[in-house]
């Protein structure tokens, strides 16, 4: 990268032929001249600027999702936008706690004799012993009540189509950047549109060409090394088995005059939303342009009467029922004998639904009892892999 005090220049590296001091160095000048300059500044700028022209936020939302942007033309460069309203995904870890929680207090003030309305003491079908149930409304109305607190609406604004001057489609060796430009990036200015778009194309070109080619080597030898000291050691992970770590291991490597780290982090996650989602998922069917709805204590009923029509056609199409039904919405619909459902969902009889008039009630513990297990049975192995390069003084 060159600097004249009225442009920038930057260089595209070599690109990837091997594990060789030549691709080691143009590794190192692509991080530390080439991504970083270009993604940390001038093509987060444009990607901003280019999506607030649908002039929809997290604040302002559409009236319907989704919905196209009247193409727009800077610098002979045609955009075409789309915005999408979405439930944003939410920390699941404190309502899963707080729920988690709630049924616990429950369970202890039963053992201490306090009652309450909408806990009744029945019979343990298995064991013969009374334990306490919970009203499903009542337990539904918390659930969703706590699950709620950490969801909005938002939007996404993502690019429909990008039609660029012949011209554009060639490859850069090089970028110069104008210093007047970049002190107040504007997309309306003249050259700024093509400016950025050059920008992004030489970020891919040298993030395919020279750095992922490199770190997928070493990522190799540190795997075959990781191979040599763990022996036949597995895991399954993300539906595959794969070779797993059982802690973190380094592998180091020089270069010519370069020390690179490869670092292999075995990180299990646990997936809270997936498990809430298991037990207590209520369907749903958007019609076409309609935004989505943000389920709450107060209209939760609301929806799952809203999917009542549905669901004799919708259940047998799904190709699962998880993911589209929970195990306890399953006693509100009724469908809890059906064939399909009772085999995915094995646990429902543990729930011991009891219906007295038109209240139903299901076991507190089975429903804690679950929500341990899943908080197990949904946890994810992941293998991170963090690259570190060090020139050698």
């Amino acid at each position: 990268m060159a600097f004249d005090y009225k442009t920038i220049v930057i260089a595209k590296p070599e690109a990837y032929g091997g594990i060789t001091k030549e691709s080691a160095v143009a590794l190192f000048k692509a991080d530390q001249q080439v991504l970083g300059a270009l993604k940390g500044g001038l093509i987060e700028l444009g990607m901003e600027q280019l999506k607030a022209r649908t002039g929809y936020t997290n604040e302002t939302l559409p009236g319907t999702s989704p919905v196209n942007t009247d193409p727009f033309t800077l610098d002979g460069i045609t955009f075409k936008l789309f915005t999408t309203v979405r439930r944003n995904n939410p920390k699941y870890e404190p309502a899963y706690a707080k729920i988690q929680g709630f049924l616990e207090v429950l369970d202890g003030d039963w053992n201490q004799g306090i009652r309450k309305d909408r806990v009744r003491t029945y019979d343990n079908e298995a064991t013969g012993n009374k334990e306490p149930f919970v009203r499903w409304d009542y337990m539904m109305a918390n659930v969703y009540g706590y699950i709620s607190q950490g969801v909005k609406l938002g939007v996404e604004n993502k690019f429909k189509e990008v039609k660029v001057p012949a011209e554009l489609h060639q490859p850069l060796d090089r970028l110069v950047i104008p210093v007047s430009l970049m002190e107040d990036f504007d997309l309306r200015r003249p050259g700024a549109a093509r400016l950025w778009y050059q920008a992004c194309q030489l970020y891919t070109d040298v993030t395919q060409k020279t750095v992922e080619p490199f770190r997928k080597g070493l990522e190799e030898r540190a795997g075959r090394a990781g191979e040599e000291e763990e022996g036949e050691e597995m895991v399954e992970r993300l539906g595959a088995t794969e070779r797993m770590p059982a802690e973190t291991q380094e592998h180091w490597e020089q270069v010519a005059d370069y020390l690179f780290k490869v670092q292999r982090v075995p990180s299990p996650r646990s997936q809270p939303g997936k498990a809430l989602q298991r037990i207590f998922a209520i369907p749903e069917k958007k019609e076409k342009g309609e935004l989505p709805i943000v389920i709450t204590w107060a209209n939760y009923k609301e929806r799952l009467d809203a999917f009542r029509p549905h669901l004799d056609k919708s259940l047998p199409r799904w190709k699962e029922v998880e993911g589209h039904l929970g195990e306890l919405v399953t006693f509100y619909y009724g469908v809890n004998t059906n064939p399909k459902v009772r085999e995915e969902f094995p646990f429902l009889p543990e729930y011991q639904l009891t219906e007295d008039g038109d209240k139903m009630f299901v076991r507190v513990r089975a429903v804690h009892t679950r929500m341990k297990a899943l908080e197990e049975d949904y946890t994810k192995n992941r293998l991170l892999t963090r690259h570190e390069v060090r020139p050698l003084v």
